[in-house]
């Protein structure tokens, strides 16, 4: 029986170990970014190995496991050390954004507007709002967001809803068929700022991903006022893209350990909706927020805008 527990931890730790340097060969080969979505269950697998290698008293499965389990869970703390942004919940927020991929296609919008009337942020970030229900949308929530943005020649792009009048606005294209975002820019107060609803490719569109990334490179290191990225990025917190587009362009996220996808089934397990900011912009509260029909969970934010004004270039 301890032979075959050996043999069977081996295995484990070969598996493991092989799975590993395939996620860390994404930035190279893309596909491999689907392991890194999945890096917790990698690390608590990896743990696992290493509780059993203990209860047989081996030093070299120990050792292995040990190793494996180290570079794992370093994988998985450093995202959240190095991109998470620093909250502040003791300042009264300046504005509350909210973004939510509504998969509205599947008739819940009734559900999702209750949401959004409910949540009452200042901004609404909205991701696969397809046309037949976009005048619908628009129409319910005209009353409470007067100022609406979104491209309409697409069939379900990004769409931006504000209580605020924007000074400007654009829409950063694919070429696919729909935008990889809508942004607009505001003036609250004597402070600038801008906001985009983004929705990148999804997760198996490995080709179309990387060029979605480095559009929003370029896109966030032209702006000079503080920027708000949000929206459904189809990335996780521990993929090497997500990782890029905060590195590059010097973004902070609100969230790491969260799940917000598929909540449509029993419990979401990975995050990939997020808000991420640039210097100028400060979290005070971050939360996913309840069901409401989508396959996505909402991700509603309070922010602080700094006390600095800034001309923004285009």
């Amino acid at each position: 029986m301890r032979a075959l527990s050996s043999h069977l931890i081996d295995a484990g730790l070969s598996l493991g170990t092989a799975v590993t340097l395939a996620g860390l060969l994404a930035p190279w080969w893309p596909a491999l970014e689907l392991i890194n979505h999945f890096r917790p269950f990698l690390a608590l697998g990896t743990g696992l190995l290493l509780v059993l290698s203990l209860g047989l008293r081996s030093r070299r499965l120990t050792a292995t496991a040990s190793a494996l389990f180290t570079v794992n869970l370093a994988l998985l703390i450093v995202p959240a050390l190095c991109y998470g942004a620093l909250k502040h919940a003791a300042a009264e927020p300046d504005l509350r954004v909210a973004t939510l991929n509504t998969w509205i296609v599947n008739g819940q919008a009734n559900r999702i507007m209750g949401f959004i009337k409910q949540t009452d942020a200042d901004v609404i970030l909205l991701q696969e709002v397809g046309q037949g229900d976009q005048a619908a949308v628009l129409n319910q929530l005209a009353s409470a967001y007067p100022y609406v943005l979104f491209d309409e020649h697409s069939r379900s792009g990004p769409a931006l809803l504000s209580k605020w009048r924007w000074s400007d606005s654009g829409i950063i294209p694919t070429g696919r068929g729909r935008p990889l975002a809508v942004w607009a820019r505001f003036e609250q107060d004597g402070r600038l700022f801008e906001i985009a609803s983004v929705h990148t490719a999804n997760p198996f569109e490995w080709l179309h991903q990387p060029g979605d990334i480095d559009r929003l490179i370029r896109f966030a290191r032209s702006r000079q006022a503080p920027l708000i990225l949000g929206g459904d990025f189809n990335l996780t917190p521990f993929s090497w893209k997500l990782i890029k587009l905060a590195e590059w362009a010097d973004l902070r996220w609100g969230q790491t350990f969260a799940a917000s996808w598929p909540a449509n089934r029993l419990i979401p397990i990975v995050l990939i909706d997020h808000v991420l900011v640039s210097k100028g912009v400060v979290l005070t509260a971050v939360e996913t927020g309840p069901r409401v029909g989508s396959d996505h969970l909402p991700v509603v934010v309070d922010l602080i805008l700094e006390d600095r004004q800034t001309e923004t270039g285009d």
